[in-house]
């Protein structure tokens, strides 16, 4: 597990909690945690697999701001996650930062 004090460039800060485990059969669990009380405490979500829905995400941790939500998934994307943005059509796989226009944001990370 880690701690990153995630900065993508668009002016907020995001500190989170990291985890990708994996077990002896290969699965993989992980972890996210944005500690936004304080950065002590704050929503976290475990799910399996390398994808994930982010509209599922943000119901399960409480977030209500898709800008936010949108950061955290760029996060997400640096570690190998494959997301899932449902409530735009345009927006089918969250696999090229350029499609979403957050191509500068993982530069500056």
């Amino acid at each position: 597990m880690e701690m990153i004090d995630w900065q993508p460039g668009n002016g907020s800060r995001y500190p989170l909690v990291f985890a990708d485990t994996t077990d002896k059969r290969g699965n993989r669990t992980w972890f996210i945690g944005w500690l936004r009380n304080s950065d002590v405490g704050g929503p976290c979500f475990k799910w399996h697999g390398d994808f994930v829905d982010l509209g599922y995400l943000m119901g399960k941790m409480g977030i209500t701001n898709e800008y936010d939500a949108q950061a955290i998934a760029t996060f997400l994307y640096t570690r190998g996650v494959t997301v899932e943005l449902g409530w735009r059509e345009e927006w089918h796989r969250f696999t090229k930062a350029e499609e979403l226009g957050f191509d500068k944001l993982l530069l500056a990370s």
